[in-house]
């Protein structure tokens, strides 16, 4: 789910809870580890991002959205 706050111009997304942390925290464990995210979890993530926001996916609205969006946001 999502939360528009117009007036500041932002949007909340709703999300479960983490036991572990957050997806930036996850981020950074794996950066210190040296491992990397499977491609099918960032896939599921970036989905769930993208359903959350209620975006129409096309190829320009994909490159605007990772442009625009940084892990410590999630």
């Amino acid at each position: 789910d999502r939360i528009i706050d117009r007036s500041n111009a932002m949007i909340y997304i709703i999300m479960e809870y983490c036991s572990k942390g957050d997806l930036a925290a996850l981020i950074s464990r794996c950066n210190k580890e040296g491992t990397i995210l499977q491609e099918g979890f960032i896939r599921k993530v970036f989905v769930q991002v993208l359903e959350a926001l209620k975006v129409d996916v096309c190829m320009t609205t994909l490159i605007t959205i990772t442009q625009h969006l940084h892990m410590f946001n999630l």
